[in-house]
């Protein structure tokens, strides 16, 4: 499925490589897509550290392409301290019209969420909500991404709220929670326009909630349809002056069955922000609109200290998002972005200055590089470094070329690596690098190869290939082919030369215990002057051999005595008379029995490893040393 397009996404098996999944956390729907997904709750294999796996099943390129860009632009440009962080984004590829997207998101010691939590006092309300807004203005209308507020997906670090991308949805269950009325517009066509207001009334009703934890679910009819005069009758509580009142929350309370155990959920002064929930809870859609000002300049009518500037005031500087006015010029303070020299700086600012927590975007002739401060994958590495369409790694650089320079842990992106030759296909490379040179290190290939050693033109040179469980090489490359060295392969173990990356000559051990040594076609013997050494290591071969069989003349030499017995063989058929000695010491009836009585077995391993190694192939045959006829003596 070769994507064209801006792209940073890798092999998903580094994820499968790195990461073991802890438990399913759930379902959940785009907001805005309405593609299903399923989140998983991940440790990494090695180190300290809590993540979420999201998984997109099934995609067709189109829908691949379209979650990717809006996935990326959150990953890249909306780094912010309230979203939980994209730190990859990987594909796995099912065939050439469908893929798997897969999300890794940074959770930490995030662990609980906002439907576990009591209900909000008006100072945690007020922040819920300026989160809602603020996710909006950083994350939520650039790349409708975050949408999703339910409080299954929101999670609370005392009075700060952090909004995951799961989308888990209850739909269909009896834990279902609806937030928003099905006759809004944005159900009948999604403008960003109808999107915000949609989010707007989502965002005031879940707030509600949390203030007074009523179950959602009964402001709504069974169609979807909001009681809107029930929602109403709510709000009205909560403003100043109504007569009555006590006994007013006394019945309403009795119309709320999710109210049966909560004491008193009336009772919060929410007076600041009751006038705009009463806006973004109305059916008038046009009202809600005020939900995307409420922390923005000049206005700011939630007061917030560093309100958000939706436009740029410096020509210069371009910068928009959250800070203080200094004179004509603002100050960033909080997330933004904005052009800074020839550099244009996203995330999270502190009194003008980009903070960890942030990327920097460098041009660098035709390549655009993102410098993505503290996203963390491993210990080992603070900063990442990426380049669209080439790759992304966490590691050393060189500060002017931003090449990776030093030790590294470097992904490619995937369509980088889509017409190379199957072998040379790299899912991803730890190790040292001069310049973005390989020098030494480990490298794992989509076909599940893996290689550990040295480099010379940035291919390997020297070292160990890893195929799978019992098929591992280790010797000299050159252009990823095997030139000299050890290949065990099924039990079996190659110590020589290779010819375009086949066994030629040397010596082969057998897993039955025997031995050959000399020169191979095809991987079968085929030599004038071979040595083959039977099983019990008593009796040799020395001669000729066609096709992995004796043939034409040669020599059988019991080892114990030296005494040596001239044959000859014609395709593995002995045309010599041979005397009982070597006879007994040719057979091997009861390494056959032991080899029937497995045979079962090995299949089912075999076929395993097979797998587990991609079924990569030798020429080296199973067992060489053939039935008993095939070396003694026969009629005719």
């Amino acid at each position: 499925m070769l994507q064209q397009y801006n792209s940073l996404v890798v092999d998903a098996s580094f994820i499968n490589k790195n990461f073991v999944q802890v438990s399913v956390i759930g379902k959940g729907l785009d907001f805005y897509l309405g593609i299903s997904s399923i989140s998983y709750l991940m440790h990494h294999k090695k180190e300290q550290g809590r993540y979420i796996l999201q998984t997109y099943e099934n995609l067709g390129h189109d829908l691949f392409r379209t979650k990717v860009g809006q996935l990326q632009k959150a990953m890249l440009e909306c780094v912010n301290d309230v979203n939980t962080r994209i730190i990859l984004l990987a594909e796995k590829q099912l065939n050439d019209k469908q893929s798997d997207l897969l999300v890794l998101y940074q959770l930490n010691e995030l662990n609980k969420r906002l439907d576990q939590q009591e209900q909000l006092n008006p100072q945690q309300a007020e922040q819920l909500l300026i989160t809602f807004c603020q996710n909006l203005l950083i994350t939520g209308r650039v790349t409708y991404e975050f949408l999703d507020l339910a409080p299954q997906n929101i999670y609370v670090e005392e009075n700060r709220f952090v909004i995951s991308n799961m989308g888990i949805s209850y739909k269909g269950s009896k834990f279902h929670r609806p937030y928003t009325p099905i006759t809004d517009n944005f159900y009948k066509e999604k403008t960003l326009k109808h999107m915000m207001h949609t989010y707007s009334f989502q965002a005031g009703l879940v707030v509600l909630c949390a203030i007074t934890k009523i179950n959602s679910a009964e402001f709504f009819f069974e169609d979807g349809q909001l009681k809107s005069n029930l929602l109403q009758d709510v709000l009205k509580l909560f403003k100043e002056n109504q007569p009555d009142l006590e006994k007013q929350k006394i019945k309403l309370k009795k119309q709320f069955a999710s109210l049966a155990k909560v004491e008193k959920p009336f009772d919060a002064n929410i007076s600041k922000i009751i006038p705009f929930l009463s806006l973004i809870l109305s059916l008038d859609q046009q009202k809600r609109s005020i939900f995307s000002l409420l922390i923005c300049h000049p206005e700011n009518p939630l007061k917030v200290e560093n309100p958000f500037f939706q436009q740029a005031l410096d020509v210069e500087q371009q910068y928009v998002g959250f800070g203080k006015l200094d004179g004509v010029k603002i100050v960033p303070h909080g997330y933004g972005h904005g052009k800074f020299g020839k550099e244009y700086h996203y995330g999270m600012f502190s009194n003008g200055v980009l903070t960890d927590d942030g990327t920097i975007e460098i041009r660098v002739q035709n390549s655009i590089i993102y410098i993505l401060k503290n996203l963390i994958i491993s210990q080992k590495y603070q900063n990442a470094v990426a380049e669209l369409n080439k790759h992304i790694f966490w590691g050393e650089f060189d500060n002017k070329s931003y090449k990776p320079n030093g030790q590294c842990l470097l992904l490619y992106e995937i369509n980088t690596q889509k017409h190379l030759n199957k072998k040379r296909q790299s899912s991803y490379f730890e190790g040292i690098l001069k310049q973005g040179i390989k020098q030494d290190g480990q490298e794992f290939l989509k076909n599940k190869t893996e290689f550990d050693g040295t480099y010379l033109n940035n291919q390997p040179a020297e070292g160990k290939i890893v195929y799978g469980p019992k098929h591992v090489f280790d010797g000299i490359i050159q252009n990823y082919q095997r030139v000299k060295g050890i290949l065990v392969y099924k039990n079996q173990v190659f110590t020589g030369e290779f010819e375009k990356d086949r066994v030629k000559e040397g010596v082969i051990n057998y897993s039955d215990g025997s031995e050959y040594e000399g020169q191979l076609k095809d991987g079968l013997k085929c030599s004038q002057e071979g040595k083959f050494r039977f099983w019990n290591h008593k009796i040799e071969y020395s001669g000729g051999f066609l096709d992995d069989e004796f043939h034409g003349k040669g020599m059988l030499t019991i080892l114990q005595n030296n005494e040596q017995l001239e044959v000859e063989y014609n395709k593995g058929k002995c045309l010599t008379e041979i005397p009982e000695a070597f006879k007994q010491l040719m057979q091997k009836k009861q390494m056959q029995e032991v080899k029937k009585q497995s045979d079962g077995k090995k299949k089912d391993q075999q076929q395993k490893e097979d797998e587990d190694d991609g079924g990569i192939e030798e020429d080296i045959q199973d067992d060489v040393q053939q039935d008993d006829n095939d070396f003694n003596e026969e009629e005719g």
